[in-house]
C-alpha cells in the first residue's frame, strides 16, 4: 500500500491558532526529555533532530544550570525552536534549597513553610479531604503503625500516604508484613511517636491526595523564572510534574495559578488529558498533558510504529521521551540515539507531525477544529507497512482492493475503535457500496463516556436495491460527554462480492 502524506500537513508549520483560524484534526507525536542530562547528551540529541527538522521538549531542573557550559547550552537549544520546560526549582514541590540568607527569610516567612531540613526548605501540603478513604484504626509508636484491621493489606498496597486529622499531619508509609514503617510527609527517617498510641487515620492517594497552595505554587514558579532568566533563557510556558516520593497535584490545583504566571499547559498524572481534539474541559486538560505514550528506551522501534500508525490515524498525540537512558540497549547511547534517528525519519517520510508540547497545546486546546474534517481514516494509508489501513481492525475474510474493504460474506466487515475528535451533537457518516443488491450493511454507533461500557449503541441498516455505486449516509447526535467512539460494519444477506469505501464521518452540515 503506498504511503500517503494529507496535503493539510504540509501546511501545518504555518499555521495560526487564532480563533478565526481552523485546523485539520491530524495527530502526532510529542518528544520530551526530563531532568538535567549532560551537555553531549542534548547536543547529541538535538544533532538527531535537526537532521529531520524536529523539535523536543527539555524537561529542566532550574536550580542546577547556571554553569556557563549548560546555561549555553540551553540557549543554543532554545535558539533551535526546543521547548525548553520547569520541571521545578529543585525537583520537588514541597521543598525548595536557599542559596544564601535572604531566600531563606523569604522561605521561612511564606504561610506554607513547616521546617528546615538541612539546607532545604520544607512546605506543607494540604490533604484533599474528598479524597480521604474510611477511617482506620492503628497503634502508632515510635515510626511504626501496628495492630491493624484484618483485609486492610489490599486496601494499604493502592497508596503510600496517611494523613492523621488529629494531629493535622500527613505521612509517607511502607508496608512491612502487617504493619506501616513510618517516614515524613518529605520522606525524612525521623517520624517517633514517643508513646504507644491508637489513632484514627485517612489513606489518600499519592497521585492527587494533597495539594499545594497557590501561595506554594506562586513561590515555585517564581524561583524557577528567577533561574531561567538568570541563565539567559526565557520563561517556560510548560510546567512538569517531578516524580519520586512526595505527592503529586492535579491540573486543577495548578490551572488556578499558572494561567495568570504564563503558563500554557502543563504535565501531571491524575485524571491525564487523552490529548485528543474536543475534549472535555479543555482548560484542565490543558494542564494534564502527561506523557508515558511511548519509549525508545526499551520497547522495538518496529513494534512501536505499529502503535503509533494506528492512534495517528484515530487523531490521537502521543507524548514520549524517558531520561535518555540506554543502559537496557545492546548498543547503550548510540543505539539510543539511532532509534530516534529511525522513528523520526519514518515520521518525516510517512507525514506524522512532530510538535514540542507546547505547540500541541497551543493546537488541540488553543485553536478551533475543522468541523467538516473526515474522521474516517484513509484507506489508502498504511505507514507501519502491515497491509492493513491505519487505525481499522478488518474482520477475517475481509481484504483490501483497489483502496476499498471488499468481502463476499456475512459477518463483520471492519472494526474502528477508539476514534476521537467528533463534533458534540449532529454527525453524518456516509460510505459507497459496491456489490449486488439484497445486501444489507448495518452499521453499528457507539460512543463511550467513562468507563468501557458505551453510553448507547445505534445500528443504521440500509439495504442495497440496486446494480452498481450507491452511496448511502446517515445522521446521529454525539452526547457533550463522550471521549470516543467505536464504529462496526457488518454485511447480512450476502449474494456476492462487495465493496465499501469512500468512509465520511464530519459534522452534519
Amino acid at each position: 500500500m503506498k504511503s500517503w502524506i494529507p496535503k493539510a500537513l504540509l501546511l501545518l508549520p504555518v499555521l495560526c491558532f487564532g480563533a478565526e483560524q481552523t485546523v485539520p484534526k491530524i495527530g502526532g507525536l510529542c518528544f520530551r526529555f526530563d531532568d538535567n542530562q549532560t551537555v553531549s547528551k542534548w547536543n547529541d540529541m538535538a544533532e538527531v533532530f535537526r537532521k529531520h527538522n524536529c523539535n523536543f521538549g527539555m524537561s529542566i531542573i532550574s536550580h542546577w544550570i547556571h554553569s556557563p557550559e549548560f546555561s549555553a547550552m540551553l540557549r543554543q537549544r532554545e535558539k533551535e525552536g526546543h521547548e525548553i520546560m520547569d520541571h521545578t526549582a529543585s525537583h520537588s514541590i514541597f521543598q525548595l534549597p536557599a542559596r544564601n540568607a535572604e531566600e531563606r527569610r523569604k522561605f521561612e516567612s511564606h504561610p506554607s513553610f513547616d521546617h528546615w531540613a538541612g539546607g532545604k526548605a520544607c512546605f506543607r501540603g494540604i490533604a484533599d479531604s474528598s479524597k480521604f478513604s474510611s477511617p482506620i484504626r492503628g497503634v502508632f509508636q515510635g515510626s511504626l503503625v501496628t495492630e491493624l484491621p484484618a483485609g486492610i493489606e489490599k486496601e494499604l498496597k493502592r497508596t503510600s500516604c496517611l494523613y492523621v486529622p488529629s494531629s493535622g499531619k500527613a505521612y509517607l508509609y511502607t508496608m512491612e508484613g502487617k504493619n506501616l514503617r513510618l517516614r515524613s510527609f518529605w520522606n525524612e527517617d525521623n517520624v517517633r511517636f514517643p508513646e504507644r498510641t491508637v489513632l484514627e487515620f485517612r489513606l489518600l492517594p499519592k497521585s492527587g491526595g494533597f495539594l499545594a497552595s497557590d501561595e506554594l505554587l506562586r513561590l515555585q514558579a517564581t524561583v524557577s523564572r528567577e533561574n531561567f532568566k538568570r541563565a539567559g533563557v526565557q520563561p517556560p510556558v510548560t510546567w512538569i510534574q517531578p516524580g519520586g516520593y512526595e505527592p503529586v497535584l492535579t491540573a486543577d490545583n495548578l490551572r488556578k495559578v499558572f494561567p495568570a504566571l504564563g503558563y500554557l499547559g502543563a504535565a501531571t498524572y491524575p485524571d491525564s488529558a487523552r490529548k485528543v481534539y474536543h475534549e472535555q474541559n479543555p482548560e484542565r486538560c490543558r494542564f494534564a498533558m502527561m506523557w508515558g505514550d511511548f519509549t525508545l528506551e526499551k520497547k522495538d522501534i518496529s513494534r512501536l510504529k505499529n502503535e503509533i500508525a494506528n492512534r495517528v490515524a484515530r487523531h490521537q498525540v502521543l507524548i514520549g521521551g524517558g531520561h535518555m537512558n540506554s543502559n537496557a540497549l545492546p548498543g547503550g547511547w548510540q543505539e539510543f540515539l539511532k532509534r530516534h534517528d529511525d522513528l523520526l525519519q519514518w515520521c518525516r517520510k510517512t507525514g506524522i507531525p512532530v510538535l514540542t508540547q507546547k505547540e500541541w497545546t497551543r493546537r488541540l486546546y488553543d485553536s478551533k477544529a475543522d468541523p467538516m474534517y473526515n474522521l474516517m481514516p484513509p484507506l489508502t494509508v498504511d505507514r507501519d507497512g502491515d497491509g492493513v489501513p491505519d487505525g481499522y481492525s478488518p474482520a477475517k475474510g475481509t481484504v483490501l482492493k483497489n483502496g476499498a474493504f471488499s468481502a463476499e460474506h456475512d459477518g463483520v466487515v471492519f472494526h474502528l475503535h477508539n476514534l476521537t475528535g467528533m463534533e458534540i451533537g449532529a454527525n453524518r457518516l456516509s460510505y459507497r457500496f459496491r456489490g449486488a443488491p439484497g445486501t444489507e450493511i448495518h452499521v453499528k454507533v457507539q460512543p463511550f463516556a467513562k468507563g468501557w461500557s458505551p453510553t448507547s449503541t445505534r445500528v443504521f441498516t440500509r439495504k442495497m436495491e440496486q446494480n452498481g455505486p450507491t452511496t448511502c449516509s446517515f445522521q446521529f447526535d454525539i452526547p457533550a460527554d463522550t471521549r470516543f467512539l467505536n464504529l462496526e460494519f457488518r454485511a447480512s444477506k450476502v449474494s456476492g462480492p462487495f465493496a465499501l469505501d469512500e468512509l465520511k464521518l464530519t459534522a452534519n452540515p
